[in-house]
C-alpha cells in the first residue's frame, strides 16, 4: 500500500497544478467577458449613430482594419485561432448594431 501512495503523489501534484491553471483561465474568462460586454455596448452606440446617418451596418474596410489590428498582437502560430475569435466578435457586434 505504501508503494501506491508514492505513485499517487505526482498525480496529486499535477492535478493541483491543473486546478490552479483552470483558476487562471476562469479569471481570464471574466476579464474577456467584461471587455466583450463593454465592446458590445460601444458597438450598439455606433449602430445608433449609423442609423441616424443612414449608414449601413456592414463596412468591410473597417472590419478588415479591425481584423488586421487584432491579428498584429498574435504570433504566427496563433493567427488562425485569433482570427476565429475576432470574426466572431465582429459578427456579434454587427448583430447589436441592427
Amino acid at each position: 500500500m505504501r508503494q501506491g501512495l508514492l505513485f499517487d503523489a505526482p498525480l496529486v501534484f499535477f492535478m493541483e497544478k491543473i486546478k490552479n491553471l483552470r483558476t487562471q483561465i476562469d479569471n481570464i474568462d471574466l476579464q474577456i467577458a467584461l471587455l466583450l460586454n463593454q465592446r458590445l455596448e460601444v458597438a450598439k452606440l455606433i449602430g445608433e449613430q449609423k442609423k441616424l446617418l443612414g449608414i449601413k451596418t456592414e463596412q468591410l474596410d473597417r472590419e478588415n482594419e479591425v481584423v488586421n489590428n487584432f491579428l498584429s498582437h498574435f504570433s504566427a502560430e496563433r493567427q488562425e485561432e485569433a482570427k476565429t475569435v475576432i470574426l466572431s466578435v465582429i459578427s456579434a457586434s454587427k448583430k447589436v448594431q441592427k
